[in-house]
């Protein structure tokens, strides 16, 4: 694996800057609201830098998850490519970084944050879903992934819903176009131990999406 250069770095944060569609207090507003809610969405990109990182993610190595898991009484069915081993001088971990700055900046903004102001993204996976594919039924993230969660939309069309309960009574759907980056509580957020069911369903075109975690098991 090649090492990330200052230089490449550098372009991708300011190519990120310029296509950037929020700013500080936007999602310092959005992680306000998240204190009460399952799960909220905003536009953060939005140009040419979205067929860019769509395109690099396109390039990963993928693999295919296991169609059913988890417990009998807890069964979760997933039709989709992921790939957990983003090479470090990629695009998609540039995308992560930059977005790491972006909330520290939002989150000195804030009186109470949801989450300590050293918080990390320290686990990037980019998942591929495609036309009549499943997607993934209502689940919820492992209890390793604490504080903020981060959904990147790069491309494609499919619907994000959250649900109150496994079984999907009751989802609400989330906004999830591209360019769009949905945020939901890990554990630990506002003091809350909070995971959202969330499921992603009917996709139409093919669907690239970026997740930005803190895995506690990690370091950083």
């Amino acid at each position: 694996m090649h090492r990330a250069s200052v230089s490449d770095g550098n372009h991708w944060h300011g190519r990120l800057e310029r296509c950037a569609g929020f700013s500080a207090d936007a999602l310092a507003g959005s992680l306000e609201q998240l204190k009460s809610r399952p799960a909220v969405s905003m536009r953060v990109l939005h140009g040419p830098v979205l067929e860019e990182l769509a395109a690099a993610a396109e390039q990963l190595s993928y693999q295919s998850a296991v169609y059913e898991a988890g417990k009998p009484e807890a069964r979760v069915y997933q039709e989709f490519d992921y790939c957990g081993a983003v090479p470090d001088d990629h695009p998609i971990q540039y995308l992560g970084r930059w977005f790491e700055t972006r909330l520290r900046s939002a989150l000195a903004l804030m009186t109470v944050p949801p989450v300590e102001t050293g918080f990390t993204i320290n686990d990037i996976v980019c998942q591929c879903y495609r036309p009549g594919e499943l997607g993934i039924t209502p689940h919820r993230d492992h209890v390793a992934y604490t504080g903020l969660i981060i959904l990147v939309v790069l491309a494609g069309r499919g619907r994000y819903f959250v649900c109150p309960r496994r079984d999907g009574d009751g989802r609400r759907e989330i906004e999830s176009h591209p360019g769009w980056a949905i945020l939901m509580p890990g554990p630990g957020y506002a003091g809350r131990s909070h995971r959202p069911f969330h499921m992603v369903t009917d996709i139409a075109s093919v669907r690239y999406s970026v997740g930005l975690r803190h895995d506690h098991r990690k370091p950083g």
